[in-house]
């Protein structure tokens, strides 16, 4: 659509179709004034990009006097494509669990009734590489933690916003303490850390304070072959994920407390800037869809599809 306008157009268009999305019906919007620190162009390029969306009924304002103007109506449809949003991708863990995937499938199943853009999901292991992927603008929104999100925010406040969050056990239902019985004497434990976990991490270091352990760098994926080649003696773990047996294993429970079930809590994040999708995504994200379909495809009566 953009490329019918001459460039500093295409710019200005882009710039207020993006605003436009993230107000609200019966909003006040912004004077030609504030919306020049938007986009910094001379002031007849902003109101003549103002008209086009007004012409094209991307959007319909109405004038009050002095009370300003305000948004009627808007076509999300058309200042999406004014804003050069021709897709959403998204970012979530690797779907090694049931879980995972049930989470993965009610996500894209949830955000495409609607919703006039193509979506999809992509997969990457690490909350805070997904959290600096989505604040590099390689992806519009990540799935992370609760407490990976909260930790993530105490370092870098006001960067991230938390958009949707799904309650206790929608990104892990269970983490436990796993440990081979019949461990070979040695003067410490082995337990693995997978760094790339930050989770993970943090609940080992802080379960294991009290103790003089050996903390030994692990790909999770591969707990069979560290167990089964004596490199580990135990490790907490993401229960979910395990799909094998070992005889020789035992797990624990740990005991509940509040960081706990944030790790096991799913939200949604997006880059704080990039306030022009949230209320899209939060009018598409509908909590009790994606719930549904998790647990039908935890309990093996949906087909996962992501």
């Amino acid at each position: 659509m953009l490329e019918t306008y001459p460039n500093k157009s295409s710019f200005v268009l882009e710039k207020l179709a993006r605003y436009f999305i993230q107000v609200n019906h019966g909003d006040r919007i912004l004077t030609i004034s504030e919306l020049l620190e938007l986009a910094p162009v001379s002031r007849g390029t902003v109101q003549n990009s103002l008209q086009i969306l007004k012409d094209v009924n991307a959007i319909e304002v109405e004038s009050r006097g002095k009370l300003g103007s305000f948004l009627l109506n808007k076509d999300v449809d058309k200042l999406l494509k004014f804003a050069s949003i021709n897709l959403i991708m998204g970012v979530m863990p690797l779907p090694y669990s049931p879980v995972y995937e049930g989470l993965a499938s009610g996500v894209l199943a949830s955000k495409s009734v609607g919703l006039p853009v193509p979506v999809s999901m992509a997969y990457m292991k690490g909350s805070e590489n997904r959290i600096e992927a989505v604040l590099s603008g390689k992806y519009d929104y990540a799935i992370v933690s609760y407490a990976s999100a909260l930790n993530w925010l105490k370092e870098h406040p006001y960067s991230i916003d938390v958009l949707l969050r799904m309650g206790n056990e929608t990104l892990v239902k269970e983490i436990k303490r796993i440990e081979k019985i019949n461990k070979k004497t040695k003067s410490k434990k082995r337990v693995g850390l997978d760094l790339h976990i930050e989770d993970q991490v943090l609940l080992s270091k802080n379960f294991y304070k009290d103790e003089d352990v050996d903390f030994v760098p692990i790909d999770g994926q591969r707990l069979f072959q560290l167990f089964s080649n004596d490199i580990i003696d135990e490790i907490i773990w993401n229960y979910d994920e395990i799909n094998f047996a070992l005889d020789s294993l035992i797990s624990h429970e740990l005991e509940p407390f509040e960081e706990l079930n944030d790790m096991t809590e799913a939200v949604v994040i997006i880059a704080q800037e990039r306030a022009d999708l949230s209320l899209v995504l939060k009018e598409h994200l509908n909590l009790e869809t994606i719930k549904d379909i998790q647990n039908q495809v935890i309990e093996g009566t949906m087909i996962p599809y992501y």
